[in-house]
Order: C-alpha cells, then sequence, then structure tokens
C-alpha cells in the first residue's frame, strides 16, 4: 500500500510540475511582469498602451508625467509663445524635451512582495541627471542672471517696436533658458531614485494593475522607503489566496520560481497522500 501512495504522489506532483512549466502564472511573477512592462514604456518616454498596466490616476499622476515625452513638450511650449520662435529654437526645445524625456538610463526591481491581496513593487529608477531640473530654483537663478545680462547688453533689443527686432530677442532669449537646461544636463552625474508601486487585480480582467506611485526619494539620501500593509478589495482565487498571502520576502526571478514550484509540489504530494489514505 505503501508503494501505491508513493506512486500516487509522483503522478501528482508530476501533473503540478508540468503545469508550472507549460504556463501557470503565479500572481507574483503576473505582479512583477506587470512592474516591468510599465516601467519600460515610461523609460522610453511614451505612454503607449500604458493603460493596460495602470490606472487612469497612475497615468495622470506626477511619476509618468515626468517621463512623458509629449506632456513634457506641451508643458513647457505652455510657457513659450510657439508662434515667434524661428525654426532653430523650435529644434532645439523639442530636443531638450526629447532628452527629459529619455532621462531614465536603468531600473530594477528591487522588491516584489504581496500581502492581503495587494501587490507592492519597490524599484530603483537609474536617471542621467536629476529629476527636477526643469523648474529648480538652482535654474531659475541662472535663467534669471543671464537674461538679465542679457537685457543689459541690448537694450536696443528688448521691447523694440519692430517686429523682426522683437522676435530676434525672444529666440534670444528662450536660447538662454535652453542653453542653461541643457548644461545642467551635462554637468549632472546619474543620480538613483526609489519609488514603490501598489498594485491590485481587477476582478473583471484578473489582470494586475498598478493603482499608485509612493512618492520617491534620492537614495543616494539613504532614505529607504518600505512596504506598508494594505488591505485590497479586489476578487482573488482561493489558490491565490492560500499560496499568496502574507508573502513579503524579496526574491530574485530564479529563486521565487523554484520556491513557489517547490511549495506547489509539496501541497500536492500531501494532498495525494490524504486522498489515497482516505481510498484504503
Amino acid at each position: 500500500m505503501r508503494m501505491k501512495k508513493n506512486i500516487l504522489s509522483t503522478i501528482v506532483v508530476f501533473t503540478l510540475s508540468a503545469a508550472l512549466l507549460t504556463g501557470c502564472t503565479t500572481p507574483k511573477k503576473a505582479i512583477r511582469e506587470t512592474a516591468t512592462e510599465f516601467l519600460e514604456i515610461v523609460k522610453n518616454g511614451s505612454t503607449e498602451n500604458i493603460d493596460q498596466y495602470a490606472s487612469p490616476e497612475v497615468l495622470e499622476s506626477e511619476f509618468v508625467h515626468t517621463f512623458d515625452s509629449s506632456f513634457l513638450t506641451d508643458n513647457l511650449k505652455s510657457a513659450i509663445d510657439a508662434e515667434m520662435l524661428n525654426e532653430e529654437t523650435a529644434q532645439r526645445l523639442d530636443n531638450l524635451c526629447a532628452s527629459l524625456s529619455n532621462m531614465i538610463t536603468s531600473y530594477e526591481l528591487t522588491s516584489v512582495s504581496m500581502k492581503r491581496k495587494v501587490g507592492t513593487v519597490v524599484a530603483t529608477v537609474n536617471t542621467a541627471f536629476p529629476l527636477n531640473i526643469i523648474g529648480s530654483e538652482d535654474a531659475s537663478s541662472r535663467i534669471s542672471v543671464k537674461v538679465e545680462a542679457y537685457n543689459e547688453a541690448n537694450p536696443d533689443k528688448v521691447n523694440n517696436s519692430d517686429p523682426e527686432i522683437a522676435k530676434q530677442a525672444y529666440n534670444d532669449m528662450i536660447n538662454l533658458v535652453l542653453e542653461t537646461y541643457e548644461d545642467m544636463m551635462e554637468e549632472s552625474s546619474e543620480e538613483s531614485y526609489v519609488f514603490v508601486f501598489t498594485l491590485t487585480r481587477d476582478s473583471e480582467t484578473k489582470k494586475w494593475r498598478i493603482t499608485s506611485v509612493k512618492d520617491y526619494d534620492s537614495a543616494a539620501n539613504g532614505v529607504v522607503i518600505t512596504t506598508t500593509d494594505t488591505d485590497g478589495n479586489n476578487s482573488e482565487d482561493a489558490e491565490t489566496e492560500e499560496t499568496e498571502t502574507e508573502e513579503t520576502e524579496s526574491e530574485e526571478p530564479a529563486q521565487e520560481e523554484n520556491s513557489e514550484e517547490t511549495e506547489s509540489e509539496d501541497a500536492g504530494a500531501e494532498e495525494g497522500e490524504a486522498e489515497t489514505e482516505q481510498a484504503e
């Protein structure tokens, strides 16, 4: 009878292992994939298909706008009289916006966890220059000095009644602004930031989506953002509840899959033995 139990256990384990190898996706793996796809889109300075991975609130968040080339371009141009720009200045402005939207050099998911049906991902994002260059006090101070010097050196151009001269002066000052940002970006070194993403599972599509992005702090300052327990309201499968609830440790992808497979095998083996004993 013991041999029969071992055979049945082996069959159960083999079946579960085969399911894992043929496409069964665990919640933590799905959470990791959602966060990765989301960050990859953001890294490319785009928002195309991003709504598949994030809620409407996140799509309108500062985090997404910070790296969205279209938003950055519209935002900067809203303070500029586009009709006054010549072709060279307009192109320089577009180039600056492109550089801003492609500021992410790399990213890493440092923690993927799930607790109470809510996923949490901690990610380190590396940028070529600080995120707050545009509109920073340093930038504003530098621009003010340059514009004041220009006004003093070109009194005949400033507020000139001749449209062509006034247009040239306007472009000169816009170029001083763009030059300042370009210089600051070139002078900067790579920065690292830590972001915390909260994910919940859509009750209809059963797909995980990022529902919030917490404020970031520079990792260089030694600030560590910790995950917090959050109650989730989205419904989940019973199997997910059993295998993933209260799971908070950080894992590498390979270790995660091996661990989950082992847990499933053990659970399957025990279930097989219990069923056999009942049959006997």
